[in-house]
């Protein structure tokens, strides 16, 4: 399941509420980069790598019989 929230801020509330709902599910975050499109900055390293771990998660999870929910902006 792909749940896109409005904005970061709704992210914490909807991860506890998974956890609360169904604790065995894994919930995986995939954040969302921390400049804009078609800017000139390019996005953090650890923005970088946050959204990486999350990938390579999802890949990981891909390869198992188990449901996830992912979770991004």
């Amino acid at each position: 399941v792909l749940f896109v929230a409005r904005d970061g801020q709704r992210l914490p509330a909807i991860i506890d509420a998974l956890a609360f709902a169904a604790p065995g599910l894994p919930v995986l975050e995939l954040p969302a980069w921390d400049c804009l499109p078609y800017d000139r900055v390019s996005p953090g390293a650890d923005a970088a790598a946050r959204r990486l771990d999350a990938l390579s998660a999802i890949v990981a999870l891909a390869k198992k019989p188990h449901r996830a929910v992912i979770l991004t902006t």
